[in-house]
C-alpha cells in the first residue's frame, strides 16, 4: 500500500491530510457533540478517551518505538505530500517513536463506539464504522504505524 501510494500524488495528499487533521477534528467534534447532546453516557466516554491518550502516552514512553516510515524501504508519504507539516512538526520530535500503540486507530474506534450510542438509525450505526477501517488503511498505507500498532489499539481501548 505504501510504495502503491507513494506513486499516487493526489492519493498521497489526500492520505495525508486525513492523517494530519481527521484524527484531532473528528474526536473533537464528536465530543462536543456528546456535550451538546447531552449524553447520558458521556462521562464514561470522556473517561475513556482520557484513559485511551494517557495509555498510549506512557507506553510511547516506557517502549519508544520508530514507525516504519523511518525505516529503509517505506516512503514517508506525509513528508512527501506536505513537506511544510514535516519540516515544522515531525522534524521538532512529534511521532519519531510513538508508533505503538496507535493512537489514530484507538481514537477512530472510540469516535465509532461513542458516535454508535448517538445515533438512532441502525444504517448510520454501521456506517460509523467506516471511519476506524479507513483510518487503519491510512495509518499503513501512509507508513506512520505497523500492523501490531493497529491491532493492539482496540486493546487499549477496551481497558480504558
Amino acid at each position: 500500500m505504501n510504495s502503491w501510494l507513494a506513486a499516487h500524488q493526489i492519493a498521497a495528499l489526500a492520505a495525508s491530510w486525513y492523517y494530519i487533521l481527521f484524527q484531532g477534528a473528528i474526536t473533537g467534534v464528536v465530543g462536543i457533540v456528546l456535550i451538546w447532546r447531552r449524553a447520558p453516557h458521556f462521562a464514561l466516554h470522556r473517561d475513556a478517551l482520557i484513559a485511551v491518550t494517557a495509555i498510549g502516552l506512557v507506553t510511547f514512553w516506557l517502549y519508544p518505538v520508530a514507525p516504519p516510515r523511518m525505516l529503509p524501504g517505506y516512503h514517508d508519504i506525509i513528508a512527501r505530500a506536505v513537506p511544510t507539516f514535516a519540516s515544522t512538526v515531525e522534524a521538532k520530535g512529534a511521532d519519531q517513536f510513538a508508533s505503538l500503540p496507535s493512537l489514530h486507530v484507538a481514537w477512530a474506534l472510540w469516535v465509532a463506539v461513542a458516535c454508535s450510542s448517538l445515533l438512532r438509525h441502525r444504517a448510520l450505526r454501521i456506517v460509523i464504522w467506516l471511519y476506524p477501517a479507513a483510518t487503519v488503511l491510512d495509518v499503513l498505507a501512509t507508513a506512520n504505524h505497523y500492523l501490531l500498532d493497529v491491532i493492539t489499539a482496540p486493546a487499549i481501548l477496551a481497558l480504558a
